[in-house]
């Protein structure tokens, strides 16, 4: 059997197809609103059409792409003014660039058009905004959020964010300051 994909080939019906069955490499379908996709694997997001989902703590996230083979995961992210992120650890890789706003951590100052790269292991027990913040997030690998007693309080993985995107589960990654402010 051939590659196999699905995808939307009229309006309403996502459906099988086999690249062995005389699809081109090249033939794309468009598998969720503003999103296409071609047999041999090219994405095409069309963040302007692309649905948010709620990350807690006042983010928001747009899943633009998540493998589970190699748990690479890329986000776009909105944080609100005031919006932080609980203590984490990157268990792989992360990298950023900021597009709009300022993203405030332990590291340092992060302004529009600051690329950000983070180790395996990085830890950030401070990440927050003062302003709207947008940024485009590649992970590489997990994260593991620690409680306020610094015990773990969850690990999301690629997994998780596919399940993010399809509303099969809900992650809060914000601080308890957020909480406090409402």
């Amino acid at each position: 059997m051939g590659l196999v994909r699905y995808g939307v080939v009229n309006e309403s019906k996502i459906e099988r197809f086999d690249v062995s069955k005389g699809l081109k490499s090249h033939d794309t379908v468009q598998t969720k609103v503003g999103r296409l996709e071609s047999a041999a694997g090219d994405i095409l997001v069309d963040t302007t059409k692309t649905e948010w989902v709620d990350g807690g703590g006042g983010s928001k996230f747009q899943i633009l792409r998540t493998c589970a083979k190699t748990g690479t995961w890329v986000l776009y992210v909105n944080m609100q003014p005031g919006a932080g992120f609980q203590a984490h650890r990157h268990e792989g890789t992360g990298e950023f660039f900021i597009t709009k706003g300022e993203l405030i951590y332990d590291v340092g100052r992060a302004g529009v058009g600051t690329y950000g790269f983070e180790p395996v292991f990085a830890e950030h027990f401070s990440a927050r905004c003062e302003v709207e913040t947008e940024f485009l997030n590649i992970g590489h690998g997990s994260v593991t959020y620690y409680k306020e007693d610094g015990s773990i309080d969850y690990v999301l993985n690629a997994m998780d964010f596919m399940q993010l995107g399809e509303h099969e589960i809900e992650v809060d990654v914000g601080t308890k300051e957020w909480e406090r402010k409402e």
